[in-house]
């Protein structure tokens, strides 16, 4: 029950009404919709907790999906990171060792950070575009080109991508072709993870589209990291001790990737990595 529950917040959140809809593209693109765009879909193909989409054709005939962020979202998500903010100055007034030792500080502020940067349509625009280069020579990723004239921090208009969710992808394509697609998934996180250093942070299904012709398209780039050439380097060296079954390689390589807390307690992080490294190695 709670990955169902999970699962609607990729994609099914309950829509809010075209006629804000049309008030935010109109607001923010400074025109109005028919002047905009040839039509737009009033129902939304997505709803997510931050923005829906709607397919549209702009006046010159492409075919395009609008990202559009919910009225008054980034007021409510500021406003709620300054409570959780106050919160913990108050809990680290009165548990000081507790805060410290739990890191909460670092994890507030890194989930601060990137929520904020979630917000802003400009810079994931630019992110993809990142992706896109990346990419550039993999013509079986696919990434949805951006239409800046029709793009602001709030409304982010991108070329209208489609194929096939995970859970129907499962049903439809075939054993080979399932093989084919779960190869290319790894090549592009590694490629991501080791050649590249920008990857992407959110491949929930809801993200994700797979083509019967074994392309992939990728969407939503609001959440995304980057890694320096070390610990590039430091992440292929724990994984070439993962595949050699070397747990206690892969621990200190994991280790090298993390800044250990005060009273770090690393005998019974090591037993839990253990533990996982088991499970991990049972199903593999």
């Amino acid at each position: 029950q709670y990955i169902n529950a999970l699962q609607q917040l990729q994609e099914r959140v309950p829509p809010f009404d075209f006629i804000n809809v049309k008030k935010i593209i109109e607001a923010e693109l400074g025109l109005s919709l028919e002047e905009s765009f040839k039509s737009i879909d009033e129902n939304p193909i997505a709803a997510a907790s931050l923005a829906q989409v709607h397919f549209a054709i702009t006046k010159d005939g492409k075919e395009v999906a609008i990202k559009v962020q919910r009225k008054g979202v980034k007021e409510k998500v500021i406003n709620d990171l300054k409570r959780l903010e106050k919160l913990l100055s108050i809990f680290n007034f009165f548990f000081p060792k507790r805060v410290s030792g739990m890191n909460l500080k670092n994890g507030f502020y890194e989930f601060k950070r990137y929520t904020l940067r979630e917000l802003d349509y400009l810079n994931e625009g630019e992110t993809i575009e990142r992706f896109a280069s990346n990419f550039k020579n993999w013509d079986d990723i696919i990434f949805p080109k951006i239409y800046w004239s029709y793009s602001t921090e709030k409304v982010l208009t991108m070329e209208r991508v489609a194929g096939l969710r995970l859970k129907d992808a499962i049903n439809v394509l075939s054993k080979s072709e399932k093989e084919k697609l779960n190869i290319k998934l790894v090549e592009m996180e590694l490629k991501m993870f080791i050649s590249d250093g920008l990857f992407h942070a959110d491949l929930h299904p809801g993200n994700i589209f797979f083509k019967e012709d074994g392309k992939i398209v990728l969407l939503d780039f609001g959440m995304y990291g980057e890694l320096t050439k070390e610990e590039r380097n430091r992440f292929v060296l724990y994984w070439l001790a993962v595949v050699q079954n070397d747990t206690k390689r892969a621990f200190y390589h994991f280790k090298k990737q993390s800044i250990e807390l005060p009273n770090a307690n690393e005998k019974a992080f090591y037993e839990v990595f253990l533990k996982l490294a088991d499970e991990f190695y049972k199903y593999s």
